[in-house]
């Protein structure tokens, strides 16, 4: 018998003749792991009832058997039966529990003769029905499986498989068209390519028949070219261009033939105008008008993106097929146009194939059907340029640019003609340079033209410069078409553990970035992605990874002009599944390997021409296998001059993991690691990594303190303590200070630069309801970081970015800065009357005498001189007056690059105080602390925190009518929560002393975050002043973590809608970000009414964190302060520490000192 029909169910795109579409995961402790065939199987359809399969395409002479494999789970009785309408094809039987139960049973003709069947795993007993596989048998041999996509070059890809979706290796394929054809046969893992370019050109329009034989009965199949990625045109100039943006008309269903319908925004998803497709498909509309002047010219569509597949019709004929909803495509529509008038449909299906593969509605937790970048027409002349291949390379011993230009020359004239082809490359330092190339052209020709510049300067992220090139193709009609592009020459090496751009090592200081804001989606305009690069730049970031999908065409632009390297990542993400995340094959069923091939070259060829993609990130978190070792070489021979990294190759080194296994040249050239710290110190896995002979970059690190969509937590810390993303810093600091080398393991990418937090007018579930085509599986919305309001719900995975969803700078981006520096400082000699230190230059292409010095409060050097790599040592003499001495160095363009401030005398902490008196009042059980005024309002409570409950809140007040006065001393006991203890007040003098001490008599042991007593200061004293230590000694004047600072509460909404300027300044109804943030370390600190203050003097050992209730103050005064989530498996202890172990019969003590009276001058706000 013969294999015809194979359905692993649980998997996506694997189970073609499944009608059911929920899926999950059978967990790995509910089964015996050594009886599964592979771990696929844990992978299975359910239903409550009833899981149906139809097949269909049956020959009624051939005899068919099914078998099914059941997987049940350890402690779960089941039994289920196997029918065919009213045929029983297995009877009910009980399951085995923990290992498969696998069933095969031939099915009677009378079922098969029609040509079609259903079946239905049927519900017994049990709690519902599930299924792991299912397959079909015949006594006749099935036709493989032909899979065809284009590369981006002219060719085609394409891979011949079994119903198993294996690869048959040596099936010979034939590719034929109107008057030729061409031959090609399989390789080892079933794929193939054709050449077709040479023969059949890109601007040539055919119906090719693609025939493969694999010994067995043949198949034959047939692809138009116009829905072939085949590559695209190089762009005229901009008075060439006819923008499509802006309204068009949104029609549910696929409509071609539409004219109208509701409004939505281009680009954009159409989500954010609460529009739903039908069944995930949808198409969007719009009229243009061809200039007069376009006559006789070739007209193209050109669009940046579309999600997901995008079939294109102009005036109801179709017009041609992309299928990535996250690269650049180009369709040419002359032949559909008409005088006057036309209309433009787009046919979007959202699940597909590449869906699959990029997972990005997955991720985002929400449709992203639209045409979300830009998008126009073009026109070119009849002989025109395909898209330019570059490379620029620049040599560090010569210092010469090297120049290479490939291009193909197209000409829509049915003769061949003369042309011309003209290359002027110039420079800012008026340097010139030109070339030429004449040549024949009938559909096509070849040009590669190659030019050196002696003396260039090179382009680096730290000194971005750039060359332009112009381009003129003439012909002998007088016929012209100009192009233009900015070039940057540059070298990329990998030589041993280092990474090498123009000769000199580079670290990567980088982040992760998505594509995001609030009310747009991925949607994102010039201007916004501009502001995120240049904020990231301006904070030290060196490079981004684009994660999970190619750049926009903007950004690499941007990228070039403004010196930023990128990590260039296909729209390839979670390809096969890693750490124990199995619900695809798009990895390595040879079916759909083509699919990872073809966004891959689309990606290689379209970004290859900028210098600021440093490397290919071959894909996200995937599992190698030889759909990946097709993609590296292909990679390779696209692109040679720059290196390969595939996304958390290190981090899976058991059975599953072949990637180790291969011989060096066939693994990418350069290491990834996410999270250090999962499963030992990060301390032992950067010596482990930075030993492994290659560059290794942790490509996911240090990620930002949110919870996610996907966590079981129901609160996020964030939420009472916008202060977390200054201690966010304290954290990550020792672990970037031995992260961050020129060698072995150098550096890594943040997680993550952007929120990902989407806010829409439709509450709806990925894998429900209209949703119900988006595959749900394991990245569940288990949580809504927002609430619903204002008519909106939110989307997306969470606020974890370094810019928020409005595009402004969160906290954290101040420590990033200081991380990242490119400066750094040593052997510090302070005094009163002089400064000196050591200042390191950390840049690998940027010398010191580049940078602006400014310094306040003493005289120093006014220029630098160490180069990359080199030290200038510096003496800053104090001026006559002065406290404080501030050394700033600043960028050419004008911006901070890093400062430095010490405290040339002790800084006096001078608080306004008075004598002071406790008093009480038995009969009513009142504290007051008075002098001319009261100052507290009651007694203290205790407070402690949960780490990873920060909800579960406690707070224990003492019984007041149980106080005991002895002396000055009044003490009260508490009993609450769990804990029982005393807090005691005295007065000494100016100052009022408060102590406790109290034990845990709970049962569970916990983690605390924050552990002291809460004060409530005068309802009126609704501001907060501090001085403390701090982590660093220089802050931009506005940020949580300054030294010295006041913060109003000024009580807002909590309307992320409607937000402030500036993060700091967001508030709820307990405040401002800025006020409500813990200040550690306090010297002093206190509630204020601008005039008088109620004050904390302590000596670095405390922290404070504010509050409204209510809209009165309360001040939480902490002896314990920190701690990274435990919860979930987290990383975060390692960096953070496990916070405050509380365990049954555990004590808590501290002492709190209090000074009250006048608010001096220089205090307030």
């Amino acid at each position: 018998m013969f294999l015809v029909a194979f359905n692993q169910c649980g998997l996506e795109l694997q189970a073609p003749q499944l009608t059911t579409t929920t899926k999950r995961r059978v967990e790995i402790a509910d089964v015996d792991p050594g009886s599964l065939a592979d771990d696929a199987q844990r992978y299975v359809a359910w239903d409550p009832q009833a899981v149906r399969a139809v097949f269909g395409g049956l020959d009624p002479a051939a005899d068919y058997e099914i078998e099914v494999t059941y997987l049940g789970e350890k402690g779960v009785a089941r039994v289920q039966s196997l029918t065919t309408g009213t045929v029983e094809l297995h009877p009910p039987t009980e399951l085995e529990r923990g290992r498969p139960t696998v069933i095969r049973v031939p099915v009677p003709r009378e079922v098969t003769a029609p040509g079609a069947f259903e079946i239905a795993v049927n519900r017994v007993d049990g709690p519902d029905a599930a299924v792991s596989e299912v397959r079909l048998y015949s006594s006749v041999a099935p036709a493989p499986v032909v899979t065809v996509v284009g590369d981006s070059g002219g060719g085609l890809i394409g891979s011949v498989s079994n119903a198993g979706y294996e690869g048959l290796a040596g099936a010979e394929v034939h590719v034929t068209w109107p008057g030729g054809g061409l031959k090609a046969a399989t390789d080892d893992n079933g794929l193939f390519t054709i050449p077709l370019a040479t023969a059949l050109p890109p601007n040539r329009h055919e119906v090719l028949t693609i025939a493969a034989d694999a010994g067995g009965p043949p198949a034959m199949i047939t692809v138009h070219t116009r829905d072939l990625a085949r590559g695209l045109r190089e762009l005229p100039s901009g008075e060439n261009r006819l923008d499509l943006g802006g309204e068009w008309s949104f029609v549910p269903g696929a409509h071609p033939e539409a004219t109208s319908g509701a409004p939505t925004r281009v680009p954009g998803h159409v989500a954010f105008d609460g529009l739903i497709p039908q069944d995930g498909v949808a198409t969007l509309v719009r009229a243009f008008t061809v200039p007069d002047a376009w006559s006789g010219d070739l007209v193209f569509f050109r669009c940046d993106a579309a999600y997901g597949r995008a079939e294109v019709y102009v005036n109801g004929v179709a017009a041609g097929t992309h299928g990535s909803g996250a690269l650049s495509f180009d369709i040419d529509i002359t032949a559909f146009l008409r005088p006057g008038a036309n209309m433009l449909a787009v046919v979007l299906t959202e699940y597909t194939p590449h869906a699959v593969l990029d997972d990005m509605a997955w991720y985002a937790h929400m449709s992203l059907l639209g045409i979300w970048r830009p998008t126009c027409l073009f026109r070119v002349r009849p002989r025109h340029l395909g898209e330019l291949g570059l490379i620029a390379d620049w040599d560090p011993e010569t210092a010469t640019g090297s120049l290479r230009v490939t291009a193909d020359v197209f000409d829509s004239a049915p003769i061949e003609r003369a042309y011309r082809l003209d290359l002027t490359l110039s420079g800012g330092d008026g340097t010139a340079l030109e070339i030429g190339h004449s040549g024949q052209a009938g559909t096509t020709d070849r040009v590669d033209l190659r030019l050196e510049l002696p003396g260039a300067t090179p382009w680096s992220a730290e000194v971005p410069h750039l060359y332009t090139l112009d381009l003129v193709l003439s012909g002998d009609d007088g016929t012209q078409q100009t192009y233009r592009r900015r070039i940057g020459f540059r070298r990329i090496e990998v030589q041993g553990d280092r990474l090498l751009v123009n000769g000199s090592a580079v670290r990567m200081l980088g982040v992760n970035r998505h594509d995001a804001r609030l009310h747009t989606g991925r949607a994102l305009t010039a201007d916004e992605i501009r502001s995120d690069v240049t904020r990231l730049r301006q904070a030290n970031v060196n490079v981004i990874r684009t994660a999970h999908y190619p750049p926009d065409p903007r950004m690499l632009d941007i990228c070039d002009e403004l010196g930023m390297y990128l990590f260039d990542q296909p729209p390839i993400c979670f390809s096969g599944g890693f750490d124990d995340h199995h619900w695809n094959r798009t990895n390595d069923a040879a079916n759909l390997v083509p699919y990872l091939l073809e966004v891959t070259a689309e990606t290689v060829r379209r970004d290859q021409g900028h210098c600021s993609v440093l490397a290919w990130d071959l894909g996200n978190e995937s599992r190698w296998s030889e759909g990946f070792d097709a993609q590296l070489a292909m990679v390779r021979a696209i692109d040679p001059t720059r290196p390969t990294l595939f996304s958390y190759e290190l981090n899976e080194l058991g059975p599953d993991n072949v990637l180790p296994d291969r011989p060096e040249e066939m693994r990418p050239d350069l290491g990834s690691y996410h999270y250090p710290g999962w499963d030992r110190d990060w301390r032992e896995e950067l010596a482990w990594l930075s030993a492994t002979g290659r560059p290794v970059i942790l490509d996911e690190y240090a990620p930002l303190f949110q919870e996610c969509v996907r966590s079981t937590l129901p609160f996020s810390m964030i939420e009472i303590d916008p202060g977390v993303r200054d201690y966010w810093g304290t954290g990550y600091r020792p672990f970037m200070a031995e992260a961050l080398h020129d060698r072995g393991c150098i550096g890594g990418m943040i997680w993550s630069g952007t929120d990902d937090v989407f806010a829409i007018p439709l509450d709806l579930t990925v894998g429900q309801g209209a949703w119900a085509h988006l595959p749900q599986l394991d990245f569940q919305r288990l949580r809504d970081v927002v609430p619903p309001h204002a008519g909106l719900h939110f989307r997306g995975d969470a606020e974890w970015g370094l810019i928020d969803y409005h595009g402004r700078a969160r906290p954290e981006l101040w420590h990033v800065q200081k991380m990242y520096s490119p400066v750094g400082i040593a052997d510090e000699r302070v005094d009163p009357d002089r400064v000196g230190f050591t200042l390191l230059n950390r840049h690998s292409h940027r010398t010191f005498s580049d940078l602006t010095v400014t310094v306040t409060g003493a005289r120093g050097p006014e220029r630098l001189t160490a180069p990359p790599g080199g030290s200038d040592e510096v003496v800053l003499e104090v001026e006559p007056g002065a406290d404080r001495v501030t050394f700033e160095l600043f960028h050419p363009e004008g911006w901070l690059l890093d400062a430095y401030s010490w405290d040339v005398r002790e800084p006096a902490v001078r608080i306004g105080a008075e004598p002071l008196r406790v008093e009480t009042d038995e009969e009513l059980g009142e504290l007051t602390v008075s002098g001319r005024r009261t100052w507290l309002r009651g007694w203290p409570s205790l407070h402690v925190m949960d780490l990873d409950r920060p909800d579960l809140l406690i707070e224990v007040t003492p019984d007041a009518t149980a106080a005991v006065a002895d002396g000055e001393r009044v003490t009260a006991p508490l009993s609450g929560g769990g804990w029982t203890g005393t807090i005691g007040m005295r007065a000494d003098g100016d100052r009022l002393v408060i102590d406790y001490r109290c034990r845990y008599q709970g049962t569970v042991a916990f983690n605390a975050r924050e552990a002291g007593l809460v004060l409530r200061p005068p309802a009126e004293f609704t501001a907060l002043w501090w001085r403390r230590v701090p982590d660093w000694s220089y802050y931009p004047p506005a940020h949580i973590g300054r030294a010295a600072g006041y913060a109003a509460a000024e009580p807002g909404d909590g309307d992320i809608l409607h937000p402030a300027a500036i993060w700091e300044h967001d508030a709820t109804p307990g405040g401002t970000n800025d006020y409500r943030s813990a200040k550690r370390n306090i010297l002093a600190a206190g509630a204020t009414d601008g005039s008088a203050t109620v004050s904390v003097v302590s000596d670095g050992g405390q922290h404070v964190r504010a509050e409204l209730r209510d809209g009165e103050p309360v001040l939480h005064v902490l002896d314990w302060y920190g701690g990274g989530r435990i919860a979930e498996g987290s990383h975060l202890p390692r960096y953070f520490g496990p916070g405050l172990r509380v365990e049954p019969g555990a004590e808590l003590s501290g002492t709190i000192v209090l000074a009250c009276g006048d608010l001096p001058a220089e205090l307030r706000g």
